[in-house]
């Protein structure tokens, strides 16, 4: 229900702020059009540049231009855009229900998610607060949402309820990778309970490798991952300067990878006549006779168990309805 939640509050949000988008559209391409022949000006060579200035005010006064620029620096969303303006409108929905689930629920967390159990925790011996202060874990605050969290970076002060959204927004990726856990539990589990372990797994190692073709002394494997590697970063950075296909853009030091995409290959001719003559040769049959058939052939149902983990099974399971009678 948790996962559930967050994922609708933060897609609510998402779309908010598109349909906000939308609506300033207009606004955004009347101010990118003056910037663009603001900068036609500047780029103009053959207009000396003493006379620039004069040339571009001319054409747009002062005024104006300030107020397209600060309108186009309000409208302008950042790549990673975490819609924060979108989930403070949220806060009153998320105060609903935070304080109940920071009293109850109890998370853990594998080594590379302890930052947000450790948010967690703070939040919950923080009941009653409005502010941060300098016992906040910090790790967990991202490149995006930094900006929102810790608004002035010279300054101590940071947004408690932009914090409170970081750690939901991290929870909400770490359950979704399994990272974070709950105990007991079975869907959020912890995803390493089923290995074997200590003597377990030191009998069981032998037989395992043997069935998979891997050397049970792992540094062999590791050192052939390792070549391989290096030799791949190798012939990808010899080729990078020829390569048109890849090219890094932005401002020093913050540059990145740009990839560009696959020129689409129209499909032949021949492929789509094979298409049509496959598809005019397969039978049309409904999906519970493709399950018998599959489970006559195989007999997959056999491994079944009830819901209780059992050994109990209903007699005729794969002939049966969802109404419990036999078809």
């Amino acid at each position: 229900m948790l996962e559930s939640l967050l994922r609708e509050i933060f897609m609510h949000a998402e779309k908010a702020d598109r349909r906000e988008r939308l609506r300033s559209l207009r606004d955004l391409d009347a101010a990118a059009t003056a910037m663009a022949e603001v900068c036609s000006l500047l780029l103009d060579s053959g207009l000396p540049d003493a006379e620039v200035r004069a040339r571009i005010f001319g054409r747009f006064p002062r005024e104006t231009l300030a107020r397209m620029v600060k309108e186009a620096q309000v409208l302008v969303r950042p790549p990673d855009n975490v819609f924060h303006d979108e989930l403070q409108e949220r806060y009153r929905r998320v105060r609903l229900f935070l304080p109940a689930l920071l009293e109850h629920i109890r998370f853990e967390a594998v080594p590379g998610a302890e930052a947000v159990v450790a948010a967690w925790d703070y939040l919950r011996k923080q009941p009653t607060r409005s502010e941060l202060d300098s016992d906040a874990p910090v790790e967990i605050i991202s490149k995006a949402w930094r900006r929102h969290v810790i608004p002035d970076a010279g300054k101590a002060e940071m947004d408690f309820r932009a914090y409170i959204f970081c750690v939901l927004d991290q929870l909400r990726a770490a359950l979704k990778r399994r990272d974070v856990f709950v105990t007991p539990g079975w869907r959020y589990s912890d995803r390493r309970t089923g290995l074997l372990s200590g003597m377990e797994w030191e009998s069981a190692r032998p037989l395992i490798c043997r069935t998979l073709g891997w050397d049970p002394n792992p540094v062999p494997a590791l050192v052939d991952l390792r070549e391989e590697l290096d030799r791949a970063y190798r012939t990808v950075l010899a080729r990078l300067p020829e390569n048109p296909a890849v090219r890094f853009e932005g401002p020093p030091g913050r540059e990145e990878l740009i990839l560009s995409p696959l020129d689409k290959m129209e499909e032949p001719a021949s492929l789509l006549a094979l298409r049509a003559a496959v598809a005019a040769r397969m039978p049309r049959v409904d999906l519970p006779e493709v399950l018998l058939e599959i489970t006559a052939r195989t007999g997959f149902t056999k491994a079944f168990t009830h819901i209780s983990e059992q050994s109990a099974r209903a007699v005729g399971f794969d002939i049966r309805g969802s109404s419990g009678k036999t078809e």
